[in-house]
């Protein structure tokens, strides 16, 4: 184990050089990471930060302000540690052969990255938001924000009953979307929130710091084809679409993340007419991220997203734009730190300052009882027609089941 992560694993120190570790939060995962990769299981941790074991002076202060609920916060940051190794391994310890359980062979693209479970919520969240935003532009933005909130639930969610959460504000999420607008990403979580059948629902809402928590759903099965899984990557939209356009995403992951080469299987597995393939080709053939290797056929061109990217400064932008985020988190919790605390119910009632006069109170009941008789000698006020129709349409609903028909367009009605 690194010496620093030691240091604070045994004695709670941090290192000042360490420019990640902004807080307790990135040393304490990075020990924990560290202890798993190394064999540690959620036991031997927890025998190694009690009272007496070596670890207690600092990994396990780190927990003690979670009182009763530490063991509880000791096993998200385990998940959570897993899920990050079992998505970032692979890449630095590839494997021996070309392809898995094969003494030979070549495999095209990078392939599919993510927990598998996550993989088929996104994968179904994607074929959902095809066919409601058929047509739309906007599609290809609910795509970006459905990936980011994956992204965001495997690196810092938890999953409870087979279900994602994530808790993750409008600015983490533009960030990990391909430099989306923060307001554009808002506007689509509040339109998803909305429709019938979405992927997502709010779990819990915004409270001081913490952000709104979203479960990632699949109470609206559109796929159980696992192609569609194997064709999904867990991680955050490349900012070069910010250039680009992130209607030409889709089409190039297919070519260039997973292999495949012939237009008519691109279009298919994109979901988009032929039309709007040849087009989005022709726009990426032009960016040099495509090339045609023959009738029919495409491979990846000679340019890439980074080489887009670093074109356009990018990197510098997303800089930016974090850093602006902070700034503004940081002024939001000095906002909040700063409002004028409630008044502690053991103080005397008769002490605080009231913002408007204040009746005595015996006679609370008195005013209630003359209220009350006023309202009831005057009676109910009179019902509309629109009103009593609505009523009348309610009932019929309710007891027997109707249901209101649309006319028919064009459809001929009597006189």
């Amino acid at each position: 184990m690194p010496a620093d992560v030691a240091a604070y694993a045994e004695k709670g120190i941090r290192n000042p050089q360490r420019d990640t570790w902004q807080s307790h939060h990135e040393p304490r995962m990075s020990v924990i990471t560290h202890a798993v990769w190394r064999g540690h299981t959620h036991a031997s941790i927890r025998d190694l930060i009690a009272p007496g074991g070596p670890w207690h002076d600092g990994l396990g202060r780190a927990y003690q302000r979670y009182h009763t609920r530490a063991d509880d916060a000791l096993g998200r940051d385990i998940t959570k540690a897993l899920n990050w190794l079992s998505t970032n391994l692979p890449k630095s310890h590839p494997p021996r052969h070309k392809t898995q359980n094969s003494p030979g062979g070549q495999q095209q693209g990078r392939g599919p990255c993510g927990p598998r479970s996550l993989r088929e919520w996104l994968a179904n969240a994607m074929r959902w938001a095809d066919h409601e935003y058929a047509g739309k532009r906007v599609r290809w933005t609910v795509h970006a924000v459905l990936q980011a909130l994956a992204y965001h639930a495997v690196t810092s969610g938890e999953q409870r009953s087979g279900v994602w959460l994530t808790g993750v504000g409008g600015r983490s999420l533009s960030l990990a979307t391909g430099l989306l607008s923060p307001d554009t990403v808002w506007r689509v979580l509040a339109d998803l929130r909305e429709r019938p059948g979405s992927p997502i629902v709010l779990a819990r809402h915004h409270v001081g710091l913490d952000a709104d928590t979203y479960a990632l759903t699949r109470q609206n099965i559109v796929t159980n084809d696992p192609a569609h899984a194997q064709r999904i990557r867990i991680e955050p939209v490349h900012p070069a679409w910010f250039i680009l356009g992130h209607h030409l995403r889709r089409v190039h992951e297919l070519i260039t993340d997973h292999g495949l080469t012939r237009k008519a299987d691109i279009y298919t597995a994109a979901g988009i007419p032929r039309s709007t393939g040849d087009t989005a080709i022709a726009d990426l053939q032009t960016a040099g991220l495509v090339t045609t290797t023959g009738r029919g056929t495409v491979a990846p061109g000679p340019t890439t997203l980074d080489d887009i990217a670093a074109a356009h400064h990018l990197a510098e932008i997303s800089h930016e734009r974090a850093e602006l985020y902070r700034t503004e988190r940081t002024q939001w919790r000095d906002r909040l730190n700063h409002q004028t605390p409630q008044p502690h119910p053991t103080e005397d009632p008769e002490t605080i300052e009231q913002p408007y006069p204040v009746t005595a109170g015996h006679n609370d009941h008195d005013d209630h009882d003359a209220w009350l008789d006023s309202v009831m000698a005057t009676g109910p006020p009179p019902m509309d027609d629109i009103a009593l129709e609505r009523e009348i349409i309610d009932m019929t609903t309710e007891l027997l089941g109707a249901r209101i028909i649309s006319p028919v367009p064009g459809a001929v009605t009597a006189t």
